[in-house]
């Protein structure tokens, strides 16, 4: 049995509307990462640069979440 097209069309679209927030916010997390990751890399201090305390995330402890 085939889904008629406009039926596999709406449920792209709503499973597009209903996934697309998850995958921006998990995104948005992961370059967080890969951006201290970089900044680590190059031996920038950014704890000095952004004026964070001495107890924040690295990239590792962001990527395991």
């Amino acid at each position: 049995m085939r889904m008629s097209v406009d039926l596999r069309d709406l449920f792209l679209y709503e499973g597009f509307l209903y996934y697309n927030p998850l995958l921006l916010v998990t995104m948005m997390v992961w370059l967080w990462g890969v951006n201290l990751w970089v900044f680590t890399q190059a031996n920038v201090c950014y704890t000095k640069i952004f004026d964070l305390d001495q107890n924040h995330l690295t990239h590792r402890e962001i990527w395991k979440v």
